[in-house]
């Protein structure tokens, strides 16, 4: 199981590893240099992916240390796709959206079987 909360003083700082205590690469870094990689008109939905994981995965942390709840790697993955299916068709400033991105609702219980 990945260990999303360590005993250690958690921020958002420290989330998006924007002062890294180890010298890891920082989170902003990575996402500027990233997105350069992506064509220009995909940007906004690349941006409003990346918010979305660490959003959620920014609202896990909260779950598991004040209401003591945690979900399964599989099934915040999960809540996440449906929340990227949910973003993209909302109304996010663009009249083309869906070129921006084009999320399906995948169920993935099939992985559970096997």
């Amino acid at each position: 199981m990945t260990i999303l909360v360590t005993q250690e003083s958690e921020t958002i700082d420290h989330l998006l590893h924007i002062n890294p205590p180890n010298g890891e690469l920082p989170y902003a870094s990575w996402w500027l240099r990233s997105r350069k990689r992506v064509p220009k008109r995909l940007r906004p939905g690349f941006d409003t992916l990346l918010i979305l994981v660490a959003w959620r995965i920014w609202n896990e942390r909260n779950n598991r240390v004040f209401k003591f709840q945690a979900l399964q790697p599989v099934a915040l993955s999960q809540e996440i796709i449906n929340e990227a299916y949910l973003w993209s068709h909302g109304d996010f400033g663009k009249k083309e959206k869906k070129k921006y991105m084009s999320f399906k609702p995948y169920n993935q219980s099939h992985w559970l079987r096997r």
